[in-house]
């Protein structure tokens, strides 16, 4: 039963500055990711395209992370 408990802790945010700081960490990660990949697909940055793409996987994150805070509740 502990290890269902310590799950659930990881999945639900803590609070509304958890879920800002795992929406800021998950736009970073994914701004990096995509300007690799643009990188090796392409053999340039396309910074404006992906700047704009980890703002909407962030945004994604934020919205479920909001709504499982609420569900929480």
């Amino acid at each position: 039963m502990q290890s269902s408990r310590n799950w659930s802790s990881v999945v639900f945010p803590s609070g509304w500055v958890d879920i800002f700081v795992r929406t800021i960490k998950v736009a970073v990660v994914a701004f990096v990711v995509l300007q690799l990949k643009e990188w090796f697909d392409a053999g340039m940055f396309d910074t404006p395209a992906t700047a704009v793409d980890a703002a909407l996987i962030a945004g994604g994150t934020f919205a479920l992370n909001a709504i499982l805070r609420l569900a929480k509740s």
